[in-house]
């Protein structure tokens, strides 16, 4: 969804941040993850990488780019 931002921010009404949609749409996933013990993402093209503790690829950005040159 992060990736969405620069498009669907715009389209925000006023009043609304969308911090506080990020923290909704957080909140909604942990719910139907603790509910239902998956969460199913059914999509095109794309990839969705989660984490609870953040920073977790970095290693594999830097390996991927030394190899990229």
């Amino acid at each position: 969804l992060e990736s969405t931002r620069p498009l669907r921010e715009p389209q925000l009404p006023e009043d609304v941040h969308w911090d506080d949609v990020m923290m909704i749409m957080r909140q909604q996933i942990t719910h139907l993850v603790n509910h239902l013990g998956e969460l199913v993402v059914n999509k095109l093209n794309g990839v969705l990488i989660a984490t609870d503790s953040g920073d977790f690829i970095k290693q594999f950005v830097a390996i991927r780019q030394n190899l990229q040159g």
